[in-house]
């Protein structure tokens, strides 16, 4: 995956890619999924399909306010299990070293 730039948001990510691929909205998304990785666009999407949907009719306020909460996870998780993955392998790797270094050297 290409390393985000500080300063770029993720709408002149979306741009640039939407420019440089063209295409069908499945190369794009993949071409989006290969710069941003799977659960962020995963999140787009999801945040996608809730901002487009109607209310149901006769929808109550705690029906209204339980998808909310539910869209909320589905947008979060992907992105957080992504962080908390690459926090496990950086110390698996500090680890790793600590355990090199503190190893007796052979003669």
């Amino acid at each position: 995956m290409t390393p985000k730039k500080e300063s770029q948001d993720i709408f002149d990510v979306i741009r640039e890619v939407a420019t440089t691929q063209g295409g069908t909205s499945q190369q794009i998304k993949a071409a989006l999924e290969a710069r941003l990785g799977p659960g962020l666009v995963q999140a787009l999407e999801a945040l996608g399909q809730y901002a487009l949907q109607d209310m149901a009719e006769g929808e109550t306020a705690l029906e209204a306010e339980a998808g909310a909460v539910e869209i909320s996870r589905r947008i979060v998780a992907p992105m957080l299990t992504k962080r908390l993955q690459r926090r496990v392998d950086q110390l698996d790797q500090s680890a790793a070293k600590k355990k090199r270094q503190r190893a007796p050297r052979a003669s």
